[in-house]
């Protein structure tokens, strides 16, 4: 497990829509530092994003130049694409750039969420450790059935690709902060009681924050935002839905001893293999994404709409 630096960078990882921006806020008012610049509040976080606006940008241009982006739910960049030494030099110099531009004192924490940095974790980790920091994680995850119903209110997804997102970057923030201290929160359990889980978060991660009241969290963290209900605990869904039960069931599990890498690096695989077939089955080369309108009918195994070629999917 990596430790060793005064100063911590305290990653807030998992899927978006799962309690990640409040959980950000209720930190930084614990004491914890977030960037100076922040991208800002609207209709899908009145309350506020909490991430870097520099983060955003730098993690969306290499996203684009490997033609990806956040809503790309296959592991083609991670499984499949090879990033150059050089590639890989200049992404990791330009987010050591960024932290080490921020003032945060010897001993301090420092608070950093993207929902794209997941699927690049790898570098950030390099980057922090380069830019002096301990990194810490927080990963933090919620019902898919809850996520998909937001995302598809935010951006209009379609079930199965909010699915397949939740499944990825779960997956991801996971697999790629295994050697590093790290510790995993509820949603649900993040909303009934706030003070509890992040009381927890900081005596497993070992940051010394004070945390506020239960007063000024529920200003950030409560039931009057929460607008989507799983119906039960179980997912339920013929598809994607059998991987999301799988990852849904280890995760909920933590608590009870510890994390089932083996069932994840199963469902990891399958994932992979997967997502290989669909692009080969179109005719796709390795490096193109194959997101579209006829994911969905892939995995419904329904057929293919005959313009499925010139209609954009986001």
């Amino acid at each position: 497990m990596f430790r060793g630096n005064m100063r911590t960078l305290l990653f807030i990882a998992g899927m978006a829509r799962s309690g990640t921006s409040a959980l950000a806020r209720v930190l930084s008012l614990s004491g914890a530092f977030l960037p100076r610049l922040l991208v800002a509040p609207n209709a899908s976080n009145p309350t506020g994003h909490w991430e870097p606006s520099v983060a955003l940008r730098i993690n969306d241009a290499f996203l684009a130049a490997n033609g990806s982006s956040w809503y790309e739910p296959g592991l083609r960049l991670q499984a499949d694409t090879v990033i150059s030494a050089s590639q890989e030099g200049r992404l990791i110099a330009k987010i050591g750039k960024f932290l080490g531009s921020e003032p945060i004192p010897e001993h301090g924490v420092m608070v950093i969420k993207d929902p794209r940095i997941p699927s690049l974790f790898d570098y950030w980790l390099a980057a922090a450790r380069q830019a002096g920091f301990t990194p810490k994680i927080a990963l933090i995850y919620r019902h898919p059935e809850e996520v998909a119903a937001s995302l598809h209110v935010r951006d209009q997804l379609e079930r199965d690709h909010s699915y397949l997102l939740w499944i990825k970057h779960n997956l991801l923030s996971e697999r790629y902060t295994r050697r590093y201290q790290r510790t995993f929160l509820s949603f649900d359990h993040l909303i009934r009681d706030s003070h509890k889980e992040v009381s927890h978060l900081c005596e497993s991660l070992e940051v010394d924050l004070e945390i506020p009241s239960r007063t000024i969290a529920e200003q950030f963290i409560s039931e009057k935002y929460r607008h989507h209900f799983a119906n039960s605990q179980v997912v339920d869904d013929p598809s994607p839905g059998r991987w999301a039960d799988r990852v849904y069931t280890v995760l909920r599990s933590v608590s009870c001893g510890g994390v089932d890498q083996n069932e994840l690096d199963s469902v990891f695989d399958e994932y992979v293999r997967w997502d290989r077939r669909c692009r080969t089955s179109l005719g796709l080369s390795s490096s193109l994404p194959w997101w579209n309108p006829l994911l969905t009918h892939m995995l419904r195994r329904q057929p293919r709409p005959r313009d499925w070629r010139h209609r954009a999917y986001k």
